[in-house]
């Protein structure tokens, strides 16, 4: 046995604990919150500290009294040794031979023995922690015996409850020029009960050992029920009736006796029958027909009799009073006493079976009515679960489970096929719902270890009952109703409901029930777990109000994008990015994503990190679907990286893929309908046009902002405030979500008009159709929040600021994105394949102005102003450059030039004589898109021959 081991043996379950180091006069206490504490504190303390820790657990750690403790698990001696003045004994031999002599004695349990280096600790570790009020009187009745037994043990320190004694493992440093080990001399391997402990201090007396209440010392009241939750719960179910015992075949023979020959019985006997009958419910009716045929019955005496009695008598009892009573018994040595012949449990009635328990949502308390269990199982009348077996008088009632569980529904994992929810009511911890699928419901092992994650715990032959009784249940459920589908995805389902963790919030705009649980599935089970409320709704909104601070409306319509990721849901689009961009740190981009997270859930278990794999990511989007997705610093990203999450943010699904054991698609889960929040150090739009030649088609799914950093406020103050998120978040989303999905024609009309408003104001075209998306829901989000009193952020300044941000991104990308710009970088990269040449067709050729060095791969016309391109070279450079060929025709045509496909021998009017190509023709007479002579420096004349 180790120390912790043994301190765990000794040492009440909870509390706070007290480790006490001594040198000399010097006392240093601490108080620690686990036991597993002690060891790493002890293995700090150097030498010469003297290590104790203090028997009992406390209430806090503020001081170590009696008064103040909490919870004991052990009695305990000191018996020292070494002593010359009589106190203790000569050698720690001699003690131990002394303790022996006691143990014999008395009869008590063999303790565990600890040498102390120089004495011997004793101790008689519990099976279970008790309060100090129960744990006194034995302790003074245990000092009381050891001065009976002539035992030399430290009267002082057997009732002090608050007592320190020495940590095994250490060493006692009483005279530190020969330090003494403190060790485990005799473990043991099981902890005692304390009521079998209690009855040993009767000194060999006899004890009727179910009683408990004829120790030869005062045991509190509540020593006597000192019982374990299950014999709890038996007995709150569990009624006995006189009538039972009496209309048994195999009944009690005395029971009987006393009742036919009431004048010839003795009055012992009289009483030890009454004693039966008082713990009965219908006493009242049975201690007077088992009295009323005596010749001097009295109906105040019999009554007064009864109420004496304390508690049922043993069949050792009845049989010593008449041992010609228990000789043909056919129950002897069956039973213990006659009272359990007439037990019977409770059934649970209809009115029963409607009971008040805690919402795990709300906390509050809602009614729940329990079905009827499948035949042979039924429902204790104070609950727990119990099985009826056998027939006639063989007829028992078993309790199989102390408390209510029992099956609720059958539903559908698309992970792991049909499944049942199963519901478990704890007496202090409400209502626990959890789903198990069917092969580990049929599967011994699976369905133990399952159940006991729960805290359902079960042996034995009740293990074996309960399991089947779950397995009824389920088929019973299976004959009655259809199973449910288990949600995959938070957001929108198709019932018009929205998922936000375990909480689905439905349209009832009249009902005070907000949300009703929902049990994740295994694909939500981690993600449901980061979308739980926590914290107070005020304290959210202090944090969220900072935003209302001019200059921060990036960070605003951030949050604002947030509340309106559920209503992209209303539109036809599926997704666009929203970047934060600043080079400096501490400017707030992380900050602003966290925030928009709280309004769901955890501020930072819902983010992603740019070293989330792709699949992850996938899989995280496709898992929120219609709740906001924030990606944390993206700026070591590569290109090609970002051009694939541009790219993926708004094709708003994974990957299609077949199922294992046959040819058809498998159900994607991996859909997404949602904007993306993201932050970046550098520009994400420079590197995705870093990239391309032609980024158009990511460009426009890309809002990027580049923020600075608010001086207004301390760094102590910013950091304050928003730690905050960490304790409150999660409230917020669903009040927004229930006005939503019970308003949705309103806020589809909102949407609208806000939409028209901001396209109208920023110019906005249906080129730039997902920025207007965007800003649409963020504003729309950030009204109807700020109508139901999420924040006081001024939503009217945010929206121009947006407008204004959004017109100056028009003009800035209609720059940036031009096909000139792609057409002169293709003809720069092939310098070296361009013939410059007039046309002609006269029987003189002209000379070429300039040959190509490598491919002829584009012919120039400086007389009539006209570019061919051979078209294939030209497609494949398109493509590689990722320029979107059809679009850059559109973009050369639209900027005035004169643009076709045609067939063209390249090579016309020099020396080489070659076929006709299909080229593409660009037309410019006027130089208005660009000066191709400047662009190839064409020579001012021909050179001479």
């Amino acid at each position: 046995m180790t120390p912790t081991e043994f301190l765990r043996f000794v040492l009440p379950e909870s509390g706070t604990y007290c480790l006490a180091a001594i040198l000399g006069k010097k006392v240093e206490q601490l108080f620690l919150p686990a036991i597993a504490d002690f060891e790493a504190v002890s293995a700090t303390i150097d030498a010469p500290v003297n290590q104790y820790f203090a028997c009992a657990s406390f209430v806090d750690g503020t001081e170590r009294k009696q008064s103040k403790v909490a919870k004991l698990k052990s009695f305990w001696l000191d018996v020292d040794s070494n002593k010359d003045d009589g106190s203790g004994y000569p050698t720690q031999t001699d003690a131990t031979v002394a303790v022996m002599d006691f143990i014999k004695a008395t009869g008590l349990p063999h303790p565990v023995v600890v040498s102390s280096g120089n004495g011997l600790h004793l101790y008689w570790p519990l099976d279970k922690e008790i309060s100090p009020e129960v744990w006194l009187p034995i302790a003074k009745r245990l000092k009381e015996v050891c001065t009976e037994q002539g035992l030399r043990a430290d009267p002082s320190c057997t009732s002090d409850s608050a007592r320190i004694l020495r940590i095994p493992g250490t060493f006692n440093y009483r005279d530190p020029q020969n330090p003494k080990p403190v060790e485990i001399l005799k473990p043991r391997k099981t902890p005692i009960r304390l009521v079998a402990f209690a009855e040993k201090l009767g000194a060999g007396k006899v004890i009727a050992p179910a009683a408990d209440t004829e120790l030869p010392f005062v045991v509190p009241k509540n020593i006597k029920y000192t019982i374990d939750d299950t014999t709890k719960a038996f007995l709150q179910n569990n009624v006995t009736r006189f009538k039972n015992i009496l209309v048994r075949t195999e009944t009690c023979t005395q029971l009987k006796h006393i009742c036919e020959n009431q004048a010839q019985v003795s009055e012992p006997l009289w009483r030890a029958g009454l004693s039966i009958a008082q713990v009965c419910i219908d006493r009242d009716e049975a201690i007077h027909a088992m009295s009323s045929q005596h010749p001097n019955y009295s109906h105040k005496e019999t009554e007064d009799k009864a109420n004496k009695t304390e508690g049922p008598q043993y069949c050792k009892t009845f049989e010593g009073l008449n041992p010609d009573g228990c000789k043909d018994c056919p129950l002897r040595g069956k039973i213990t006493t006659p009272v359990v012949l007439g037990r019977e449990v409770l059934r649970a009635t209809e009115e029963d079976n409607v009971v008040v328990v805690t919402d795990p949502l709300t906390k509050t308390a809602v009614q729940e009515v329990i079905e009827p269990f499948p035949f042979p199982f039924f429902r204790g009348k104070a609950g727990g679960v119990y099985v009826e077996a056998g027939e006639g008088e063989d007829r028992t009632e078993l309790c199989i489970y102390e408390h209510d569980f029992y099956v609720v529904k059958r539903m559908q994992d698309p992970a792991l096929g049909e499944s049942i929810l199963l519901r478990l009511k704890l007496p202090h911890d409400g209502i626990r719902e959890f789903g198990l699928p069917l092969p580990v419901v049929v599967s011994k092992d699976k369905f133990r270890d399952a159940i006991a994650e729960y805290g359902v715990m079960a042996s034995g032959k009740n293990f074996d009952t309960l399991m089947t009784y779950i397995q009824k249940a389920t088929k019973r459920l299976q004959m009655r109703e259809r199973t449910e589908n288990m949600r995959t995805q938070m957001g929108w389902t198709p019932e018009g409901s929205f998922l936000v963790g375990d909480r689905e919030i439905i349209p009832t705009p009249n009902a005070t029930e907000v949300s009703r649980y929902s049990p994740p599935s295994t694909a939500t089970l981690r993600v449901a777990s980061m979308l739980q409320k926590k914290g107070d709704l005020e304290e959210w909104r202090k944090v969220v109000n900072f935003y209302d601070t001019p200059g921060l409306e990036p960070f605003a319509f951030a949050v604002f994008l947030s509340f309106g990721a559920p209503l992209m849901h209303l539109t036809q689009y599926r997704g666009g990015i929203y970047n934060l961009m600043s080079n400096q740190s501490g400017i707030g981009k992380s900050t602003a994503l966290m925030v928009a997270n709280s309004i769901w859930g955890h501020p930072v278990d819902l983010m992603l990190q740019k070293d989330d794999t792709y699949n992850a990511r996938i899989h995280r989007m496709g898992v929120l679907q219609h709740l906001p997705i924030t990606i944390d610093e993206i700026t070591n990203m590569s290109p090609i990286e970002m051009s694939n999450m541009v790219y993926a943010a708004t094709a708003a699904r994974g990957k299609n893929r077949l199922q294992a054991s046959t040819n058809a698609e498998r159900v994607n889960n991996t859909t997404w309908q949602a904007p993306t929040l993201v932050s970046s150090n550098s520009s994400l739009i420079d590197k995705l046009s870093a990239e391309k030649d032609f980024p158009e088609g990511e460009l426009m799914r890309v809002m990027e902002v580049a923020v600075q950093r608010c001086t207004n406020f301390t760094k102590a103050y910013t950091d304050a405030l928003f730690a905050k998120l960490y304790s409150n978040h999660g409230v917020a989303g669903e009040l927004y979500m229930h006005h939503v999905v019970n308003n949705i024609d309103k806020v589809q009309d909102m949407l609208k008009l806000i939409q028209a408003q901001t396209d109208n104001s920023a110019h906005l075209s249906q080129r730039e159709r997902i920025w207007s998306n965007m800003a649409a829901i963020a504003l729309t989000g950030g009204t109807i929040a700020s109508a139901l009193g999420l924040h006081n952020i001024d939503v009217t300044r945010v929206a121009r600021w947006a407008s204004a941000h959004l017109a100056n991104a028009v003009e800035t990308t209609q720059a940036s994105i031009d096909g000139s710009d792609s057409l002169a970088a293709y003809i720069n990269q092939n310098i070296n394949n361009v013939l410059i040449i007039d046309d002609s067709d006269t029987v003189y050729k002209p000379m070429a102005l300039r040959e190509p060095r490598g491919e002829l791969l584009i012919r120039y016309e400086p007389n009539t102003k006209t570019i061919y391109l051979t078209a294939p070279p030209f497609k494949a450079w398109c493509v590689k450059k990722q320029v979107g060929y059809n679009a850059l025709v559109s973009s050369l045509t639209a900027s005035g030039l004169d643009v076709r496909i045609d067939k063209k021998r390249m090579a016309k009017g020099t020396l080489l004589s070659t076929p006709p190509a299909n080229v593409l023709v660009i037309h410019d007479p006027h130089s208005r898109v660009f000066d191709m002579d400047a662009i190839v420096d064409v020579p001012k004349e021909a050179p001479k021959v």
